[in-house]
């Protein structure tokens, strides 16, 4: 009787090739696993909070507030980044409600402007080392006796000033296309502004 022997070599051998490819193909797998795109992070520097009232006139040491309203006359729109004064405009009001002080001829062009502060805790990214003017945004409207009125418009800001403890913005509307308003002979016109900040 002739004995049958099986060759376990080649048995092997396949089992070594299989057991090779399973253990590369693991390799491989563990090994892209690890590789990754780039992640791009954009910070977004946003404070969170509502916004609350701007506060008002003569806010006090350290606070922020309302400072003028203006009836200013019509400028370029560089113009409002400087020190405006009563002195310079044709009419203004250092509170917040009550009849302005001097007055407004019919024949001139005029822009509004409200001059407001905003304190460090109110206008202040410490982690941009930046004043922010948009934690903080004025509206207005106007109501005019025989012009058309303004419905309620949000105002352009600019920044005048800062130092350590506070930053000082004019807040303007020039309005329609920056055209400037003019009122008829014998017109009166009143007016409403709402400030807010971010806290």
């Amino acid at each position: 009787m002739q004995s049958k022997r099986v060759s376990i070599f080649k048995a092997g051998k396949l089992s070594a090739v299989l057991i090779v490819m399973g253990v590369g193909f693991v390799s491989a797998f563990l090994m892209m696993s690890q590789i990754q795109d780039p992640i791009m992070q954009t910070v977004m520097n946003q404070k969170r909070g509502v916004y609350e009232a701007l506060g008002d006139a003569f806010p006090g040491t350290g606070k922020s507030g309302y400072l003028a309203f203006y009836i200013y006359p019509h400028s370029v729109v560089g113009a409002y980044a400087a020190n405006l004064s009563n002195a310079t405009a044709y009419e203004y009001l250092d509170v917040t409600t009550g009849e302005m002080t001097k007055t407004t001829s019919y024949n001139n062009l005029f822009d509004f402007c409200v001059k407001y502060r905003l304190n460090v805790s109110d206008g202040y990214n410490a982690s941009s080392a930046t004043w922010m003017a948009s934690w903080a945004y004025v509206k207005m409207a106007c109501n005019f006796n025989w012009s058309a009125d303004i419905s309620t418009v949000t105002m352009t800001t600019v920044e005048i000033a800062h130092n350590a403890v506070y930053a000082w913005y004019n807040a303007y509307y020039r309005g329609p296309a920056g055209a400037g308003y003019q009122i008829s002979k014998n017109e009166k016109f009143s007016w409403n502004t709402s400030g807010w900040v971010l806290r």
